[in-house]
């Protein structure tokens, strides 16, 4: 009988015995039958205690027989894998040489199949040697026989040495071509008159249709016959101020122009000067302006029909002009480098034609002067010539005899700033600095001028702290109201900075480079940050303490220096009214008699000396002060006044009824009036004061009602609300019930 264990699956087990007829009951008792003595069959094999040992041998060893062929499949298995490393390692020399000459095939394939693109003629499919016979375009004849000679070479070569054997002859062929089509080409750039001269400008030539045609073809053509970048750099290049990577028709259209350049400014002639470098530059600028015309209408269609918009006939004879000044340059340079006023006026002169060119579209990412200029040992110099003249800038800057006044001081209407001539220049010498620097393309060399500025910044303003010591002998002096507008002007000039793209860049990526620079030295801090699994690293932390933009650090040490200022002020003149304010603050309050008229009422003749040190000092500020600075310095005095009248003449004196009427009178009618010229509610600035003449000029029944509430009711909030509904809100009900008590004119 078959046993239940050869089917894998129940279902097929009873539909293999039991079919379709499912009801024959007989039939479903057999197979439970079968079953179970199957199932007593199998417990009596595996039973421990009735072990069938002979069965059991067998099983042993079966077993042992299948762990030997593991254990001999494994050992062949690794002899196979140690043959096959070795194998590997011997075939991997040859691996690479293979490579290496699958390579050089495919690069004789592409070379070859250049070679006879330049040799086949357009819409003939003939024999290299008809090709360079019949066809006019290549008038070669004469060298025939030494290209073949080049070619058997070629044919008998081993395949180590096929590749340089065709570039040998790549780039002999091209230099024969290149002559004899230069030729004919320059003669066609002579029809065209081609460089421009000053003839020429002022009598435009009108260009024939056969010329304008011949000149058509040959450029293309010696477009056509151009090596691959891949082989210029292979070349050696005779003349140094060839800039080989332009289009091959622009190289030749240059060469007149290079001459020109060569017998005027490299050789024996007296335009050839160390001293003028403008005269080689302005000649550069004025042929780019010259020959663009004929640029632009002549040559351009011809790239665009050719698909070869990408290049822009402008920008490489550009290009290539710019190419002869950093030849000039480069052979000045090691003179230029001993003499500091020659650098210098190369360096601005640099300058300004790098601007030029910009203005005139040349790409930024094509060679140009300013990459000499911040390459070293130039761009040191350069940068400590600039600080120099800078420090020179600064000295004759503050000792000019109007340093400290306006460069409109006539028309101080339309000059709220008050700025001082010297800051002024200052701020001119920083923004002149960036303008010239601005332009150099690494950004290493940018922010190595940002933090001169930075220094520059520093030193002007430790310079205007040493003057401000030495510039209050009077209470008002106008040199020390001037270094305050310089201040307030060139904080005002860098906050504005502060958000300009130029230095929100540059300080970006001083911010990034200062981050990295942090991370490399302390890595292995940084490292077991991140093990701790911290939730921010301390390179996001760093960067968060560094100042929001660049100029706010040394923008605070002015605000600082600001303030120190503008309180030193208000001192001296705070001085000077405590000064005239002493018979003021002496007068009988306690006496005064009632003027039941108040139309009738005058100021206190004691008032006098302190009111007028207040007006005309105000008067003097305003006149001498940025705006700005102005209104803070009489809101400064302003709060300090109603402090001192307070404490000096209102707490410590007692008030009769007409006392309390005139000290209301004095403050309301005079003192606020004066600083009602700067603001509509100058009361709002003495709350002290006008708050305390409420309280003393109360009749004496709400007098009395709110003292009784402020001395025995309790919660501040009640005490509080009763002031308020007098209109007093600056004075605490303690402070009150004091000013209460200096009335001696009720019975409290």
């Amino acid at each position: 009988m078959d046993s239940p264990e050869m089917f894998v699956d129940v279902a097929e087990f009873f539909n293999a015995e039991l079919g379709s007829d499912i009801s024959n009951a007989n039939k479903i008792q057999e197979i439970i039958e079968r079953i179970t003595k199957f199932e007593e069959d199998l417990e009596q094999k595996v039973n421990p205690h009735n072990p069938d040992l002979v069965r059991v041998n067998s099983f042993i060893k079966t077993a042992e027989n299948a762990v030997e062929k593991i254990r001999d499949l494994t050992e062949k298995c690794d002899e196979l894998q140690k043959f096959a490393d070795s194998e590997l390692e011997s075939m991997k020399s040859i691996k690479e040489d293979f490579s290496s000459k699958i390579n050089e095939l495919k690069e004789a394939e592409a070379l070859y199949s250049y070679l006879q693109w330049i040799l086949k003629v357009e819409k003939h499919n003939v024999s290299m040697e008809e090709a360079l016979k019949n066809n006019p375009l290549y008038p070669i004849i004469d060298v025939y026989t030494k290209f073949k000679e080049f070619w058997e070479q070629l044919r008998t070569s081993d395949c180590k040495n096929l590749v340089t054997y065709i570039k040998k002859t790549m780039i002999y062929w091209h230099d024969v071509l290149r002559e004899k089509f230069g030729v004919e080409f320059q003669k066609v750039l002579g029809n065209l008159y081609w460089p421009v001269s000053s003839t020429n400008l002022k009598m435009p030539p009108i260009h024939s249709g056969d010329a304008l045609m011949k000149f058509n073809q040959l450029f293309l053509s010696l477009c056509k016959i151009a090596l691959p970048d891949a082989y210029i750099k292979t070349q050696d290049i005779k003349d140094d101020v060839e800039d080989s990577s332009l289009l091959l028709p622009l190289q030749l259209m240059l060469q007149p122009l290079q001459k020109r350049f060569v017998f005027h400014f490299m050789g024996k002639k007296q335009t050839n000067r160390l001293d003028k470098p403008e005269w080689y530059l302005t000649q550069i600028l004025t042929w780019i302006s010259d020959h663009s015309p004929f640029l632009e209408q002549t040559v351009e269609p011809i790239l665009q029909k050719e698909k070869l918009s990408r290049f822009s006939a402008l920008a490489q004879i550009m290009r290539g002009l710019v190419h002869l000044a950093i030849t000039r340059l480069k052979a000045d340079l090691p003179k230029l480098l001993d003499d500091d006023r020659l650098l210098s006026h190369t360096i601005d002169e640099v300058l300004l034609f790098s601007q030029e060119l910009q203005n005139q579209g040349y790409p930024l990412s094509y060679p140009n002067l300013m990459q000499i200029l911040s390459s070293e040992p130039c761009f040191t110099r350069w940068k400590s010539l600039e600080h120099q003249s800078a420090l020179e800038k600064m000295d004759k800057f503050l000792s000019l005899d109007t340093a400290w006044k306006s460069r409109y001081q006539e028309e101080s209407d339309i000059d709220d700033m008050h700025v001082p001539e010297s800051a002024e220049l200052f701020i001119t010498l920083l923004l002149t600095m960036t303008e010239r620097y601005c332009n150099v393309t690494d950004k290493d060399c940018q922010v190595s001028f940002l933090e001169l500025q930075l220094e520059l910044l520093d030193d002007f303003r430790l310079r205007l702290h040493q003057l401000s010591q030495c510039q209050l002998q009077e209470t008002i002096q106008e040199n020390y109201c001037g270094i305050m507008n310089a201040i307030h002007y060139i904080t005002s000039v860098l906050e504005e900075w502060n958000n300009l793209p130029f230095f929100l860049h540059l300080y970006s990526y001083k911010k990034r480079k200062s981050a990295c620079e942090s991370f490399l030295r302390d890595t292995e801090k940084h490292l077991s940050s991140i093990k701790k699994k911290e939730s921010r690293s301390a390179l996001i932390v760093e960067e968060e303490l560094l100042e929001v933009s660049v100029f706010d650090e040394v923008v605070g040490f002015y605000q600082h220096m600001q303030n120190d200022l503008l309180q030193t002020m208000c001192d001296r003149v705070m001085l000077d009214i405590k000064a005239k304010s002493r018979p003021y603050r002496k007068e009988k309050w306690f006496c005064m008699s009632v003027i039941e008229d108040k139309k009738l009422m005058e100021i206190t003749l004691s008032a006098y000396p302190m009111l007028e040190v207040i007006n005309c000092s105000l008067h003097s500020l305003q006149e001498l002060l940025a705006k700005p600075l102005f209104t803070k310095m009489w809101q400064q005095i302003a709060m300090e006044l109603n402090i001192y009248i307070f404490e000096e003449v209102i707490l410590q004196n007692s008030f009769s009824e007409g006392g309390a009427a005139q000290l209301h009178y004095d403050m309301t009618r005079n003192l606020f009036p004066i600083f009602g010229t700067y603001t509509t509610k100058p009361e709002n600035y003495f709350k002290l004061i006008r708050d305390s003449c409420v309280l003393l000029n109360l009749t004496s029944a709400p007098a009395m009602l709110l003292r009784e509430t402020l001395k025995h009711q309790e919660g501040i909030d009640s005490k509080s609300s009763a002031l308020e509904e007098l209109g007093v809100y600056s004075l605490s009900p303690s402070q009150a019930l004091i000013i209460l008590s200096q009335r001696n004119h009720t019975c409290l």
